[in-house]
């Protein structure tokens, strides 16, 4: 990304952290261009026979995106083939760090990490709670985004509110920012500050996919990340036992799927707490 003076705003936003099934995706979009027109929400976008709408706005907000590059990734293949390698019906919940810089859209970046089943049980098992694994997930998310951009005048950061949360310093502070003042509403917490000596300015939204271009592109990418994972996920299941019908990892639906491939896991030594995330 070619970050010379002039502002670059920041999106981050997260899909797949209330199911009980499938992985945890969280993408960081950053450009200097301001979106004009309409702001589509990334769960609107997603039908349920084609993903075409979505990869449709994918590209629109970074034209050189390849829902296919993160898979062209030699080094991405070979770690995903010895994680699966024993455990083929977790290819889908793998952990996958997939950054794009492309030089056909120079003032374009983005980063998307998609944690797995195990990685995010071990990590609450250690203690941590789930909002704390996805603070520490979006950490790794926007640093080689942000890290990009510390040439500009400055770096605008906003991110969907994390629930009911109001107060955000102490993320911030463990982010590594410093912050000098901050605003916070019901709407809105604003902090003003600098992250490794570029001017920063910080906030977190309530529907923030619905009213920031930036957010909503970073939605729209991590939902499209986790879909391709449960799509492939499905397809592993949906071809060993018939008449299953696909999952979209949520509570009352996953409860369902696991019920329906007990039979099937308990003739071929599969455990179910390999595929349920912990909450």
């Amino acid at each position: 990304m070619k970050i010379n003076g002039g502002r670059v705003s920041l999106g981050i936003d997260e899909a797949g952290y209330g199911p009980i099934l499938g992985p945890l995706c969280i993408s960081c979009f950053a450009s200097n261009q301001d979106y004009q027109g309409p702001i589509a929400d990334s769960k609107m976008l997603h039908k349920r026979k084609t993903l075409d709408p979505l990869i449709q706005k994918c590209q629109e907000y970074m034209p050189s995106f390849d829902p296919e590059l993160p898979n062209k990734n030699d080094v991405q293949n070979q770690e995903l083939s010895e994680q699966t390698n024993n455990e083929p019906w977790l290819g889908a919940f793998a952990d996958l760090s997939y950054q794009q810089n492309s030089p056909a859209d120079p003032a374009h970046f983005l980063s998307i990490e998609v944690m797995g089943v195990e990685n995010f049980n071990q990590k609450v098992e250690s203690g941590l709670n789930k909002a704390e694994v996805l603070i520490g997930l979006m950490q790794k998310t926007f640093e080689p985004v942000i890290n990009q951009c510390l040439k500009a005048d400055k770096i605008e950061l906003t991110i969907d509110r994390l629930g009911g949360r109001k107060s955000y310093g102490e993320v911030l502070a463990k982010w590594g920012f410093l912050i000098r003042d901050g605003i916070e509403t019901q709407k809105k917490s604003s902090y003003e500050g600098s992250y490794k000596g570029c001017p920063c300015e910080v906030s977190f939204n309530v529907k923030g996919d619905q009213n920031y271009h930036h957010i909503a592109a970073a939605s729209c990418f991590s939902k499209l990340s986790r879909e391709l994972a449960m799509a492939q996920f499905n397809h592993w299941w949906t071809t060993r036992i018939p008449n299953l019908k696909p999952t979209a990892g949520y509570f009352t639906d996953g409860k369902k799927f696991l019920k329906n491939i007990e039979f099937f896991c308990a003739e071929n030594k599969i455990p179910l707490t390999t595929l349920l995330r912990i909450i």
